[in-house]
């Protein structure tokens, strides 16, 4: 019973450790469909604008070169284009910067 709570706390800590920058706030866009042109996320009924999103947010494409600097408040949300429908949707958000 103690290991089981030792390893539950352990756990959540390494959680909390790997979300230096929140990003599980923005969990929600995970999946969503970007327009780079207008600078939208569609998830479900909803949109949002990417210029309502906090300063430490970067947009990046597959072909987007940015600095690779580790900064742990910063979120990175990656999207890709999808082969079968030609949508760009989001595929990773990270504190890192990098997709693994």
């Amino acid at each position: 019973m103690k290991l089981s709570i030792l390893s539950t706390t352990l756990l959540s800590f390494i959680s909390a450790q790997q979300d230096t920058c929140r990003k599980t706030n923005y969990q929600k866009l995970m999946g969503a469909i970007y327009s780079p042109q207008q600078g939208t996320f569609t998830y479900g009924n909803n949109s949002l604008n990417e210029r309502s999103l906090p300063q430490n947010i970067r947009v990046l494409g597959p072909d987007d070169i940015f600095n690779t600097e580790y900064r742990p408040e910063r979120i990175n949300i990656f999207y890709k284009k999808c082969d079968h429908t030609g949508a760009y949707i989001v595929k990773d958000i990270t504190c890192k910067s990098k997709i693994d």
